[in-house]
C-alpha cells in the first residue's frame, strides 16, 4: 500500500511540473475565446493573417536566369481565376479569400478576407473587379455575387438557389444566369449597377448548359449514356445547329461554334463557323480546357485516347485523369501545334479543369484538376 501511495504522489508531482513548464512556455490564456482564434475560424480581412509558405515565387527569371514559360502559382486550391491589368486574381477553395499575384513582382496580397466558408468555385468578370463564388451550404449549393470593394471586402448578393450556368457577359457588372422550374429552364440577366433581374428566355428543357452571347446557344448536358443536342436560342424558340451525338459538348469561339461528340471508334470535334460550314478538325476538344479569344484559340488536350463508350462521365466523375499538353488551333486551316508538355516541363501531370487568358492571349491560366493548383503559362516565353 505504501507503495501505491508514493506511486501516485510520483505522478502528481510529473502533473504539476509538466503544467508549470506549459503556461512558463505559452502563457495563460486570457479567455476562452483566444483558444478558437488561434484556428482563425470565420471573420473578415481585418483580422486575418494569410497564412505563411503557402504560395510560389512567380518571378520571370528562375535561378539560372533563364525565363520560364510554364509557372506553378499556388500551393492554394483555387475555385476560379482572372486577370488585371497587372495580374492575376483568385478565390482561394474552402475560405472564399481573394488574392492578387503581381507577375512582374511575384508578391501576392489580400485583395479580399471576407471568409466563405465552403467555397469551391468562382468566376470574374473580364476586368476582375466582380466576383461569383459558389458555396456548399448543407448539401445546397448557393452563389454569392458582388464587387470587390476598399478595405479588402466582400459584399453583394445572393442568386436564387439552384442558379446555373452563370457567366458575367461584360465588365459593367452584367451577370447571367439559368433556373431549373419544373421541366423548363429559365435564364436570366442580372444588372448589378441597377439591381434589376429580366427574364430573358423561358426554354422547355432542363439539364442544359449554355453558352451566352449573340447568339447564344443550349446543349444537353453531355453524357455518353444518351443522345445529346445543340440549339440555337432565338427568343424562346430553339433552332436545332446540327445532328446529334453521343457525349456531345459545345463551346463559343472567335469564328463559330465547337461541337465534340462520340463516333463508334473515336471522339471528335468539327466546327460550325459563322456562316454555317463545317469545317472538321484535327483533335478533340473538351470545353473546360480550352478558352478563346478574338484572334486565338488554345485547348489543353490529353495524351491518352478518349475511351468513347465512358467518356465524358468517367472524367467528370473522376474516375480517369489525363495528361495534357497545352495546345494553339487554327480552325480555319484544321491545324494545331503544341505549345508545351507539361509534364516534360514541369515533372508532373496536369489535368486541366479551368483555363483563361488575357484579352491578348499572351497569358493563359490554368487549374490544375488533380489538387486545384493555379498554373501561369506566357506563350511569348
Amino acid at each position: 500500500m505504501k507503495n501505491i501511495f508514493i506511486t501516485i504522489g510520483i505522478l502528481i508531482f510529473i502533473l504539476v511540473l509538466g503544467i508549470w513548464a506549459y503556461l512558463f512556455t505559452f502563457g495563460t490564456p486570457q479567455s476562452g475565446a483566444e483558444l478558437f482564434t488561434r484556428f482563425g475560424v470565420g471573420g473578415d480581412a481585418e483580422n486575418f493573417t494569410p497564412p505563411e509558405d503557402t504560395s510560389i515565387d512567380v518571378s520571370d527569371v528562375d535561378t539560372l536566369g533563364a525565363p520560364q514559360a510554364l509557372k506553378q502559382l499556388t500551393t492554394r486550391p483555387v475555385g476560379g481565376a482572372g486577370f488585371t491589368s497587372d495580374g492575376i486574381r483568385y478565390v482561394e477553395q474552402g475560405t472564399g479569400h481573394v488574392y492578387d499575384i503581381n507577375l512582374q513582382s511575384g508578391t501576392e496580397t489580400l485583395q479580399s478576407g471576407t471568409t466563405i466558408p465552403g467555397a469551391r468555385d468562382a468566376i470574374f468578370s473580364d476586368d476582375g473587379s466582380y466576383t461569383a463564388i459558389t458555396m456548399l451550404d448543407e448539401g445546397n449549393e448557393r452563389t454569392l455575387v458582388g464587387k470587390l470593394t476598399s478595405g479588402t471586402q466582400f459584399s453583394g448578393v445572393t442568386l436564387p438557389l439552384g442558379a446555373k450556368n452563370i457567366a458575367f457577359v461584360n465588365a459593367s457588372g452584367t451577370l447571367e444566369y439559368t433556373i431549373h422550374e419544373g421541366s423548363d429552364t429559365h435564364g436570366y440577366s442580372y444588372n448589378m449597377l441597377k439591381e434589376v433581374d429580366t427574364m430573358v428566355f423561358n426554354l422547355p428543357l432542363k439539364d442544359v448548359r449554355v453558352l451566352w452571347g449573340n447568339p447564344t446557344y443550349v446543349y444537353t448536358t453531355p453524357s455518353t449514356k444518351q443522345m445529346g443536342y445543340l440549339y440555337k436560342v432565338i427568343k424562346n424558340d430553339l433552332h436545332y445547329v446540327t445532328k446529334g451525338g453521343r457525349g456531345l459538348s459545345s463551346f463559343a469561339t472567335h469564328d463559330g461554334v465547337m461541337v465534340t461528340r462520340s463516333t463508334d471508334t473515336l471522339v471528335k470535334s468539327f466546327l460550325i463557323t459563322l456562316d454555317d460550314e463545317i469545317v472538321g478538325q484535327p483533335l478533340p476538344y473538351i470545353p473546360e480546357k480550352c478558352v478563346s479569344g478574338e484572334t486565338f484559340l488554345y485547348c489543353a488536350i490529353p495524351k491518352e485516347t478518349l475511351n468513347t463508350q465512358t467518356f465524358p462521365d468517367d472524367w467528370y466523375m473522376g474516375d480517369v485523369s489525363f495528361n495534357d499538353s497545352l495546345w494553339s488551333v487554327d480552325t480555319t486551316n484544321q491545324k494545331a501545334k503544341v505549345l508545351v508538355d507539361f509534364t516534360d516541363t514541369s515533372g508532373r501531370a496536369i489535368d486541366v479543369l479551368k483555363i483563361g487568358a488575357d484579352r491578348e492571349g499572351k497569358r493563359v491560366y490554368l487549374i490544375n484538376k488533380n489538387d486545384n493548383t493555379l498554373w501561369l503559362f506566357d506563350t511569348t516565353l
